[in-house]
């Protein structure tokens, strides 16, 4: 070895110690990510599966309200407050879900923006 080549080895050494470092580093956060992601998932998933039986129950109620409707004049009052309803909460639904998968993913990220 020439005195050339000693005097960088531990430049180099440390350089190596640096990179392993931010790789470890890289790959503990990606751990982190993928457990968060799919916590995530599954809480995103029992929010909506919630949403749906509340949906689903409010639909049972509607039917039942529909069936024991006296006249068609009532059929067709409760079939437009129903839909309207049902529109004005799928968008409201849809909004809370939207926000809520946002949150999670910028909760994924995060690590990897302390890093960088």
């Amino acid at each position: 070895m020439t005195k050339a080549t000693a005097s960088k080895a531990p430049a180099a050494s440390d350089a190596l110690k640096e990179q392993t470092a931010a790789v470890q580093n890289f790959f503990g956060n990606l751990f982190e990510a993928g457990k968060l992601s799919v916590a995530n998932t599954i809480e995103f998933d029992k929010l909506l599966l919630t949403r749906l039986g509340e949906g689903a129950n409010e639909a049972f109620q509607h039917g039942k309200s529909v069936l024991a409707a006296k006249d068609i004049k009532t059929v067709v009052e409760l079939q437009s407050a129903y839909v309207q309803d049902r529109m004005e909460h799928g968008v409201a639904t849809t909004k809370e879900l939207m926000e809520f998968a946002q949150a999670k993913a910028r909760e994924v990220v995060e690590p990897f923006k302390k890093s960088a």
